[in-house]
């Protein structure tokens, strides 16, 4: 038997970080999916047996595309409530449809072709047309105005932060052209193709904003969001009115503190 002592490791868990709103964390990025689809289909059905029908933006960026893989396959939510589900996009590249980058493509290959929903219930954004901005939110305006006023808008908005701050395709340092419509044209950055995007006024007046942020390449952002320097990301200006705001992190993404 060795005399050597042994050598104690202090065990370090996952920091819960200080973010506006609430912060569900989990261990493990598969956890993180699980928690996120059960509050997006109770808030679902809930808002179905409220107002009849239910309306659920997304940005469909790499960052979610295993949440929305989840909830095609996984028999927990067979019974989304896809026939009463308006489907809108947050953001798009204004590129064309044939375009990889194209987002619209992507959710419909997600989600759209997949979940059964009506086709004329998934409003693709046609970012590439010259009106893209305010045909998109004259849809808007047509659609949530059948509710009775004060329920007239989005009831769950699911988001991606990028490591850089970036959120519902606005990068850091956004320049927009519409701030005060529903929807505006964001320039782009880093030699990426402008976005047309919801307005953050549109996405603050949500019921439910759900933001993923999972990943070691999170961790440093979520420093930033935590200190003096948050108001120049975008991410800063997620501020529900009305509604909540929930950060999905992982323990990846996060500061490592003693047990």
């Amino acid at each position: 038997m060795s005399s050597e002592p042994f050598e104690l490791v202090p065990i370090r868990v996952a920091r819960r970080p200080r973010l506006p709103g609430a912060v569900v964390l989990r261990e493990h990025a598969d956890d993180l999916i699980d928690a996120l689809l059960a509050e997006l289909f109770i808030h679902a059905r809930s808002c179905v047996r409220a107002f009849g029908d239910f309306h659920l933006a997304i940005s469909p960026s790499p960052a979610v595309e295993p949440f929305l893989r989840r909830l095609m396959y996984d028999l927990n939510y067979r019974e989304f409530p896809w026939l009463r589900t308006r489907l809108w996009l947050v953001d798009d590249y204004v590129v064309p449809a044939s375009d990889p980058r194209s987002r619209r493509m992507l959710l419909h290959d997600l989600l759209v072709d997949l979940s059964g929903i009506p086709p004329e219930q998934s409003h693709a954004m046609e970012a590439d047309a010259e009106d893209a901005s305010a045909a998109y939110e004259a849809r808007l305006r047509e659609h949530l105005g059948w509710r009775e006023k004060g329920h007239d808008r989005l009831d769950f908005v699911m988001l991606a932060l990028s490591p850089q701050g970036g959120v519902a395709g606005y990068p850091r340092g956004v320049q927009t052209t519409r701030s005060q419509g529903l929807v505006e044209r964001v320039s782009g950055a880093g030699g990426e193709p402008d976005r047309v995007s919801m307005s953050m006024r549109l996405i603050n007046a949500s019921r439910m904003v759900a933001v993923v942020a999972s990943g070691v390449e999170l961790r440093p952002v979520l420093g930033v969001m935590e200190g003096s320097g948050a108001q120049e990301l975008p991410a800063s200006r997620l501020a529900p009115v009305g509604g909540d705001l929930r950060w999905f992190v992982d323990a990846a993404a996060c500061e490592a503190e003693p047990a």
